[in-house]
């Protein structure tokens, strides 16, 4: 898994920036919230599409962004053993 790039993370949306869940250096499970974005009075989790560690986080609360705009940087690693996925935590596009 060494030669895996880093994920960029980006915003699926335009919107406000109005918290920041993991910084950088933070270890992160894959669909856990990085980055919460606020469109049209609306709060929507920006997730981390796989486990690893935040390498840099590219927004701060408050900042406007772009629909493809770069938040953040996560670099490829072993997903945290609090978050990982039970049988029982199985959600509805996971495979079983």
């Amino acid at each position: 898994m060494a030669d895996d790039p880093d994920t960029l993370v980006t915003a699926p949306f335009a919107g406000t920036v109005i918290a920041i869940a993991r910084g950088a250096q933070e270890q992160v499970g894959k669909g856990e919230a990085l980055v919460v974005l606020e469109a049209m009075k609306m709060e929507h989790e920006v997730v981390a599409e796989r486990s690893g560690t935040i390498r840099q986080v590219e927004v701060e609360v408050g900042q406007t962004v772009q629909e493809g705009q770069l938040l953040a940087v996560v670099a490829p690693g072993e997903q945290p053993a609090d978050a990982q996925t039970t049988d029982d935590q199985v959600g509805p596009d996971d495979t079983r």
